[in-house]
């Protein structure tokens, strides 16, 4: 994770701002390369400063004719920029976006495409590659329906099985904040029935409607998910009514109800999408009794990961329920991460939790390094835990939390430099502890 150098942060705030006149643009990148390092840093700032201004400007004019106008400048900006100096990524467009404070899929339709999507996600999540080619084809669904709202367009509810901590809420996070989705969770394992005080499955409904200062259309195009979706299947009288309730709410034409200071609001549920995580446990047992009884081809060096042998008329054994089952469009099972995914997380994700520490360490005045073998022996702790990601954020705060509450004192240099030696010493005074 090398910072970016001051040339490449420049190129992105003259691709990012629209304002600027692309001539302009054009001269300072030819010229670049032999201004003196004091000249770009003052650059870098009156760029800065200048992309906050124009920021300003299109959130004051949101809803107006202007703003418009600024979508498109965006739109002219791309495609001189793609014509001048070759092809946009979709993430290049994302981070206009996010710095400008115009809507992506304002400004970028030409560039988001179940592809673009899949590419954009694996910058985040590794080693779940037909998850999220999945995942990317349902949310991109998704997003026609919104900016085409009166046409039909295939909906693909998406059940997603496999070990905790290994992407699978992460990856619909990373899909929905790009394209200004809204989105809910629900956990299932604290759900009850419609009437009796606590967590119902409409609760996330409730909260997107009040994010949206009361507008009920950002409830009827969210995609909600229903976390621990497993819980559901252990019998149970209260399972049952939740689960009937469920149905109501997924079906292609279903309605549901959400409450908001005592007030009920009626909607269609026809335009939501919705996705089901879970740990599945009930799938290992059933492999081990296929095993048994000799119908599995499950071998002994695929026992540590039975999701591998998992087939969809599986699922009909626990969910028991057809009317359920058939709005189930697609599966997708995701992986337990391995050392050499979580290394890849920690090096080259854009969503790397070691950012956190870069930038603590940052303001206050120091380089955080850690040596390539020292984040391997991180990925390979982790990857003991069987947490996934869940079970790195614990080890590295159990690494940094002694140098964190260091700052400010002659202990520490202006380099700190993490070594696999000091991981090795420091995590094992940590389990001892």
């Amino acid at each position: 994770m090398e910072p970016i150098n001051t040339d490449e942060q420049i190129k992105k705030l003259l691709f990012s701002d629209p304002s600027l006149e692309f001539k302009y643009v054009k001269q300072i990148i030819d010229t670049l390369s032999s201004k003196p390092e004091s000249d770009k840093r003052a650059l870098q700032t009156k760029l800065e400063g200048h992309i906050q201004l124009f920021g300003k400007k299109v959130k004051e004019a949101l809803s107006t004719p202007e703003y418009d106008n600024y979508c498109l400048k965006a739109t002219q900006r791309l495609r001189e920029w793609q014509q001048t100096f070759g092809e946009i990524s979709l993430q290049e467009v994302s981070q206009m976006a996010k710095q400008t404070y115009l809507k992506l899929y304002h400004i970028a339709r030409d560039y988001i495409t179940p592809q673009s999507l899949e590419t954009y996600t694996k910058q985040y999540v590794k080693g779940q590659d037909s998850y999220v080619q999945k995942l990317s084809l349902s949310i991109y669904e998704q997003y026609l329906r919104i900016i085409h709202p009166t046409l039909d367009f295939p909906k693909t509810n998406l059940l997603v099985y496999g070990p905790t901590g290994s992407g699978k809420t992460y990856a619909v996070q990373v899909l929905t904040d790009l394209l200004g989705i809204n989105f809910g969770t629900v956990n299932c394992n604290s759900v009850v029935q419609e009437g009796i005080v606590g967590q119902t499955l409409t609760d996330a409904f409730s909260h997107i409607y009040k994010k949206n200062n009361n507008n009920v259309s950002s409830v009827e195009q969210a995609i909600i998910l229903y976390d621990e979706f497993d819980k559901l299947f252990y019998s149970g009288y209260y399972n049952d009514r939740v689960l009937n309730e469920l149905l109501n709410i997924i079906d292609d034409n279903g309605t549901a109800t959400f409450t908001v200071d005592k007030v009920p609001y009626f909607f269609s549920t026809r335009n939501n999408l919705f996705i089901f995580t879970g740990v599945f446990a009930q799938l290992e047992y059933l492999q081990k009794k296929n095993k048994a009884v000799g119908f599995s081809s499950l071998r002994d060096e695929d026992e540590s990961d039975f999701y591998n042998n998992v087939k969809i008329s599986d699922f009909e054994k626990i969910i028991q329920r057809k009317e359920l089952l058939g709005r189930i469009r697609n599966y997708a099972y995701v992986k337990q991460i391995s050392a050499k995914h979580i290394y890849e997380i920690l090096a080259h994700s854009e969503g790397s939790p070691l950012k956190e520490y870069y930038n603590y360490f940052q303001v206050n005045q120091i380089q955080l390094e850690i040596t390539p073998e020292a984040l391997m022996l991180i990925a390979l702790s982790a990857e003991k835990t069987t947490l996934g990601v869940r079970g790195l954020k614990n080890i590295l705060f159990a690494l940094f939390a002694d140098l964190m509450n260091k700052v400010g004192t002659e202990a520490l240099t202006n380099h700190l430099v993490i070594t696999k030696e000091y991981v090795k010493d420091t995590l094992k005074i940590t389990q001892k502890q």
